[in-house]
């Protein structure tokens, strides 16, 4: 089973509504996460959580995926962009932090967790997959916190500190529970804004459209992650 984490409704929506067309549709609540399970080429199953907005509920939401069985988790959703990436193009999170994470009064640096990891790495194989899936997507680091992000001089910060090209409020803290447990991740991002002082209105404007593309690259994903694993 591959287990799907989606924060808002906007972006679940496409795979609720693609999910609704297969036989063996199922949905449901599941610990407080709406969910919909299915199955797509080659008999993989996506159970896909509408977790919420923030780490909280992502962290959670993949906690409880992975419980399940999941042996892959996959995040998609859409990002600020803050390395001038046009809005509607996708992000592939080669590697992921948590950019809130903050203990540099005590002396650490910023995003450092004390004798732990804190840079996530995305698996090769998903990665792999993801890029084959979006072929002009662009691969980089992405941040994650519990903010939303309109401010250019942060952003800039972040790009020039963490070399972090697009950020959001799930992707990192995913990262983290699916290091931990051992199973493999990949977060999948399309722009919706540029995470400067516009970008309350540029959001809004796109998440207020279904998205699609993220259905797309998704199921692609999948598909090529399980002709490289079989």
């Amino acid at each position: 089973m591959y287990g799907v984490v989606i924060a808002d409704e906007g972006e679940f929506s496409p795979v609720s509504d693609y999910a609704r067309t297969k036989r063996d549709f199922v949905e449901g609540m599941d610990r407080g996460n709406r969910f919909v399970q299915f199955t797509v080429q080659r008999g993989a199953v996506i159970k896909a959580v509408l977790c919420g907005v923030g780490k909280v509920n992502a962290a959670s939401a993949a906690s409880f995926l992975i419980a399940d069985g999941a042996e892959a988790i996959i995040n998609i959703g859409l990002s600020g962009s803050l390395d001038g990436t046009r809005g509607g193009s996708f992000v592939i999170g080669s590697s992921l932090v948590e950019v809130d994470f903050d203990l540099t009064n005590l002396g650490y640096r910023e995003f450092e967790k004390p004798g732990q990891e804190y840079v996530y790495r995305s698996d090769a194989d998903l990665c792999a997959a993801a890029t084959r899936a979006l072929p002009s997507a662009v691969r980089g680091v992405l941040g994650c916190g519990d903010f939303f992000l309109s401010d250019s001089v942060k952003a800039g910060h972040l790009r020039d500190y963490g070399g972090i090209v697009a950020f959001d409020m799930e992707s990192g803290a995913i990262a983290s529970v699916c290091y931990k447990c051992g199973v493999p991740f990949i977060s999948i991002r399309q722009i919706s804004d540029g995470a400067s002082e516009d970008a309350i209105g540029e959001y809004r404007e796109r998440n207020s459209r279904e998205a699609p593309d993220l259905l797309n690259a998704l199921l692609n994903c999948v598909k090529y992650y399980r002709e490289v694993k079989s």
